[in-house]
């Protein structure tokens, strides 16, 4: 997805926006990273590598936020994002 910023690809981006279509704005992508952060932290004592799923629980936790921070405090930001 992220490579589709440097390289336009018509094809992929017609796919990636019919099935990912939440990731191409800030809320989508906030909401999701979020989500992942919940799944992370969510294993608990069940993961066998305890401090790697912290970092990447709080590390995907941190991202969202800030996604979300940029979009009630620098909505001029936001509309930029597109």
């Amino acid at each position: 997805y992220e490579l589709m910023w440097w390289t336009p690809m018509p094809a992929v981006n017609k796919a990636f926006r019919k099935n990912f279509g939440f990731m191409y704005g800030l809320r989508g992508k906030g909401l999701y990273l979020i989500f992942v952060a919940c799944l992370c932290l969510g294993l608990g004592k069940d993961a066998s590598v305890s401090a790697l799923n912290w970092a990447t629980g709080v590390a995907f936790l941190a991202a969202g936020c800030l996604h979300w921070f940029v979009i009630c405090f620098h909505p001029e930001l936001a509309g930029q994002y597109v």
